[in-house]
């Protein structure tokens, strides 16, 4: 238990420490910080929290040999704790839901 947690503060922690081949058994800050990147490339990749080979197999590795340059989303975040929990989903039901251009009683000729 105490290596995972360390793994985990380490894999967010700012260093540039070549793993060589164990890169893809051993999730390392290069790898995870592009989890966390705003880079269209990098969308919806490097879901593993420990084991980079299981995003090698499910398609969805991705680990460019430099750092990421921005990182987060381009909305604002919430910044109650609570808030932040639900803000994905409430951003995806605001995209999801239609608007008034796309509405049927919108096309309809009068």
């Amino acid at each position: 238990m105490l290596i995972y947690h360390w793994q985990s503060v380490f894999i967010h922690s700012n260093t540039r420490i070549k793993f060589g081949p164990l890169r893809w058994l051993i999730a390392s800050p290069q790898f995870h910080h592009w989890h966390h990147a705003n880079d269209r490339q990098a969308y919806d990749k490097n879901f593993a929290a420990q084991l980079p080979v299981l995003d090698l197999i499910g398609g969805t590795l991705f680990m460019p040999p430099h750092m990421p340059e921005k990182y987060g989303v381009d909305e604002p975040v919430p910044q109650l704790y609570h808030r932040q929990l639900v803000y994905p989903f409430v951003n995806a039901a605001e995209s999801a839901a239609p608007t008034a251009e796309a509405s049927p009683a919108a096309s309809k000729p009068r």
